[in-house]
């Protein structure tokens, strides 16, 4: 099986702003992949939506974020 090409990193450059906002105010630490959690928060928007084809409610993203920085509670 061939390897994909690492994506561009102009496809990322708006999430990666975020990212860096949110380390600067101390709100992730230093060694969080920014890719890795958005690769979680899409998995779990994709898993939700298409697998089990359920709605995105309101408070599905600050759910999904909170568990995917502070752990599920």
């Amino acid at each position: 099986m061939t390897a994909l090409p690492p994506p561009s990193p102009h496809r990322f450059a708006r999430e990666e702003a975020v990212f860096d906002r949110a380390r600067r105010r101390g709100e992730l630490p230093a060694t969080a992949d920014p890719m890795l959690i958005m690769d979680l928060l899409a998995g779990a928007v994709w898993l939700r939506t298409v697998f089990r084809g359920l709605p995105l409610d309101d408070d599905f993203a600050a759910k999904a974020v909170s568990a995917v920085l502070d752990g599920p509670s």
